[in-house]
């Protein structure tokens, strides 16, 4: 029941319907939480190196996120996919992230010892004239099932 699956909620602002949303679930291996979720035009690293190159059009969506391996070996997290689902009901999908070559940031085949929890930095690119919700639906995944990460609007 925690894991957003398209369903209807009735909610009357923002915050409400923001603290309905699920922020976490088990997903095959790993109980997996989303921390926080900004949009914004850099993703705001101390080195400027390490900053993604800037494109006319474009922001970036950075998932904090946590991966906890619940299985009983180590196990291989994947990023998965960012839906960006919009007012007049299509639903965009993000399968490629930034690479942020700083600690803390991306999986890079980093495997999971059983019981730990590996926190990560997950960047996507998207456009700066997009409206809609914002999902995230973990890697190795088959059921589909979704996290909410935020709202984004083209006047962010």
């Amino acid at each position: 029941a925690s894991v957003y699956k398209n369903k209807k909620v009735d909610v009357s602002s923002y915050e409400s319907y923001a603290k309905f949303s699920p922020k976490k679930g088990r997903f095959g291996n790993f109980d997996i939480s989303v921390d926080s979720c900004s949009v914004g035009p850099s993703v705001g690293v101390k080195n400027r190196y390490s900053e993604p190159d800037k494109w006319e059009g474009s922001q970036f969506v950075v998932l904090d996120a946590r991966f906890k391996n619940v299985d009983k070996e180590g196990r291989l997290p994947f990023e998965g996919s960012l839906i960006i689902k919009t007012p007049n009901g299509d639903e965009l999908r993000y399968d490629n992230t930034e690479t942020i070559m700083q600690e803390g940031y991306g999986i890079y085949f980093k495997s999971v010892n059983p019981l730990v929890t590996m926190p990560t930095k997950i960047v996507y690119r998207i456009p700066t004239d997009i409206e809609g919700e914002i999902l995230w639906e973990p890697g190795r995944n088959d059921e589909g099932k979704r996290l909410w990460c935020a709202f984004v609007n083209s006047k962010n």
